[in-house]
């Protein structure tokens, strides 16, 4: 009950939230449904996803349970080469991307027509070690947090997307998401990869709790 509240409580924040974004996939959660979800702290974003996803069958969520980064494009990409019937979500952050070689990946699932859709949970900053800067400021009183934002410029992932042929969207708002991921659930179907670029919140200032 508590997780609904907080999850109820976050549905209409500006930018889109980790919450509204899971909210919204349990709409098209079906046998088939197969997440891979990277972030290199469990306790924080992931928790959001764990908790508030509805899943029953075996094996429908996969994830990492340490602190590294990029790992979760190309692990997609061998998920859905193994489990084909499957309907392959891979969930990342921005930061997620750039570490993980995002273009290459991109390349790949559009030169071998592999359908997974990406959704990049684009927060304009590497959330999983500003947060734990964030913590560490809060308890010496330096306030000085340096390297951590990916802003000027914010970077569109939908031209990297568009610069191999993938189908792409960008959003900023949580009432286009929906329609965002049902266009994206039907490229899939058709046997297309799809990008989704959504502009979030950057939730490293109240996620913090963990450390």
């Amino acid at each position: 009950e508590e997780w609904k509240k907080e999850t109820y409580a976050h549905l209409k924040d500006k930018p889109v939230s980790p919450w509204r974004i899971a909210y919204e996939l349990n709409r098209f959660i079906d046998d088939k449904t197969l997440f891979i979800i990277e972030d290199t702290t469990p306790e924080r974003i992931m928790n959001i996803f764990s908790k508030n996803l509805k899943l029953d069958e075996y094996c429908s969520y996969l994830s990492e349970r340490a602190g590294f980064l990029g790992w979760s494009l190309g692990f997609s990409i061998g998920v859905k080469l193994g489990k084909p019937d499957k309907k392959v979500i891979c969930i990342l952050g921005d930061g997620s991307f750039l570490y993980g070689n995002g273009f290459s990946a991109l390349w790949t699932v559009a030169h071998y027509n592999i359908p997974i859709l990406f959704l990049i949970d684009n927060n304009s900053c590497f959330s999983s070690t500003k947060s734990v800067h964030l913590e560490y400021a809060k308890r010496t009183g330096n306030d000085k947090i340096i390297g951590h934002d990916i802003k000027e410029p914010i970077i569109d992932f939908t031209h990297a997307a568009k610069a191999v042929g993938i189908d792409s969207i960008s959003i900023d708002e949580p009432e286009n998401l929906r329609e965002a991921l049902e266009k994206g659930l039907q490229n899939i179907k058709r046997g297309k990869a799809f990008l989704i670029d959504i502009k979030t919140l950057d939730t490293s200032s109240f996620l913090t709790s963990w450390l």
